[in-house]
């Protein structure tokens, strides 16, 4: 995330590196069952012109202690609670977007995501 955030300052963006580690908050281990999140700050960080860059990490869970909360997590719930928000990008270390673990024999390469609604 640093080398991210340093890169892309130098390239004249304005980052804002937002943790979830310590705001964000699970239930039950569950990828969907997000209890606490900090969107309306991503939403003032937006709205002053920074560009908000999260990331996946170890977040606390009520249930199981802990629990590994995904970048696609993190944006689902950014997009039900940020009505605004209208793009997003995702720095994977996959060439593209694929049908299912790109480590796994057969996995296809999706050529076009459209978004609707």
């Amino acid at each position: 995330r640093e080398q991210i955030v340093k890169t892309l300052i130098a390239a004249g963006l304005p980052v804002v590196a937002v943790p979830v580690w310590c705001v964000w908050k699970t239930a039950g281990g569950k990828a969907g069952c997000v209890v606490q999140h900090n969107a309306d700050e991503v939403d003032r960080i937006a709205a002053r012109g920074w560009i908000p860059l999260l990331h996946g990490d170890v977040v606390t869970d009520t249930h199981q202690g802990v629990a590994i909360l995904s970048g696609d997590t993190i944006i689902h719930e950014l997009c039900r609670h940020i009505p605004s928000l209208k793009r997003a990008v995702f720095l994977t270390d996959v060439d593209g977007v694929f049908d299912h673990d790109p480590a796994e024999p057969g996995a296809r390469r999706i050529a076009e995501v459209r978004v609707r609604g």
